[in-house]
């Protein structure tokens, strides 16, 4: 190619390359500001409604966030963290949700062959 035409390339290339640069640096910027106000907001891993001010329960373990009520049915029915399965009232006993359906399809299992 002639010699104008590789010119004409090289800037073409450094504008792309300038814009593509430019474009990574907005990019990370606004990431940034996105996982900040991501980090400001509570919300419930199990409703995803709003959590606020001392109607929240965070998990000691792992800081996932539930609202009141979902705290409280979550430790009625398992009694275990949704992310970590560590117990939500140490008081009471932990049956992750795996081990409760297991158990579930044991008994369900065991009551057929008794009707057999």
């Amino acid at each position: 190619a002639p010699l104008s035409k590789r010119i004409k390339l090289a800037r073409i290339t450094e504008d792309l390359s300038s814009q593509f640069s430019k474009g990574i640096a907005n990019m990370e910027r606004v990431i940034e500001r996105e996982v900040t106000v991501y980090n400001d907001l509570k919300t419930c891993i199990v409703c995803k409604g709003s959590a606020k001010g001392f109607n929240i329960y965070i998990c000691p373990q792992c800081r996932s966030i539930y609202c009141k009520g979902c705290a409280k049915a979550v430790i009625e029915i398992e009694n275990a963290c949704w992310t970590c399965e560590s117990p939500i009232d140490k008081t009471k006993p932990s049956q992750p949700f795996e081990k409760v359906e297991e158990k579930t399809k044991i008994e369900a299992k065991n009551s057929k062959k008794t009707h057999l």
